[in-house]
């Protein structure tokens, strides 16, 4: 806790670490939610997303060049081809395409509720 003395130092550190935070948000929650699919669902997952061309956004890699990129390399991937908020409507896209509904509506929830600078939904 912060003495009266320091409060504004204090302050100003709280400031910059929910600024920090906020800046690394969604990237984070991308990976988040990659690492919560199985090994199958992964698999599938970039297999979908290398074979599939969404609007406004370019294609990526073959699969034969992503299927054994781990997660974070993947994630990264992901951000450089589409951009932070693309990754996640991306990602979107693909989990109601596989059918994972109840990660779908997490992941929107999660969005809409984490007071993001960029809220793209």
């Amino acid at each position: 806790m912060c003495v009266s003395d320091h409060k504004q130092v204090c302050e100003s550190h709280g400031l910059i670490s929910d600024i920090l935070q906020i800046q690394t948000s969604l990237p984070n929650l991308l990976l988040d939610y990659l690492e919560e699919l199985s090994d199958e669902e992964l698999k599938r997952f970039k297999w979908k997303l290398s074979n599939t061309k969404f609007k406004g956004y370019s294609k990526l890699p073959p699969y034969s060049r992503v299927k054994d990129l781990d997660i974070t390399d993947f994630t990264e991937l992901m951000i450089r081809s589409y951009g932070e908020v693309g990754a996640l409507k991306v990602m979107l896209e693909v989990l109601k395409n596989m059918k994972l509904n109840g990660l779908v509506q997490r992941l929107k929830e999660d969005l809409q509720n984490g007071n993001h600078i960029l809220n793209p939904f």
